[in-house]
């Protein structure tokens, strides 16, 4: 389910004998899920990169994410007319910018997990229909 991370070796393997029980013990825990909404308003027009406005708001960001184990989920919402290769750019641009924030930390106490998700254009969704 969402927000759940296995906290043991993933994958595990075991080996299987016909007729015999197989039991696998893992472990698991829920971790807060935070959602960074991204769009082309982010970004500088035409650019990977990311506006002052927006960059100005790492620090508050990484200062929530030390709070308590968290996993950061980035979903960019593709505008119409707007190229995939420039939204996956901007994606990755923008994670970049998180895990270099992150690893700057000296007393961080946990591996920060991001999910990256693209969102088709509404527009395209609905003429696709």
């Amino acid at each position: 389910p969402s927000g759940y991370r296995v906290t043991t070796e993933n994958p595990r393997v075991i080996r299987m004998t016909r007729g015999k029980i197989a039991k696998l013990n893992f472990g698991a825990a829920i971790h807060r899920v935070i959602r960074i909404d991204l769009a082309a308003a982010a970004f500088n027009p035409g650019q990977a990169s990311l506006n002052d406005d927006y960059t100005g708001r790492i620090d508050s960001l990484i200062e929530m994410l030390r709070q308590s184990p968290s996993v950061l989920r980035l979903a960019y919402q593709l505008s119409v007319g707007e190229s995939s290769e420039l939204a996956e750019q901007r994606l990755e641009q923008f994670e970049q910018l998180i895990r270099e924030h992150w690893h700057s930390l000296d007393d961080c106490c946990y591996d920060l997990p991001l999910e990256l998700e693209i969102i088709p254009a509404i527009a395209q969704q609905e003429a696709g229909q």
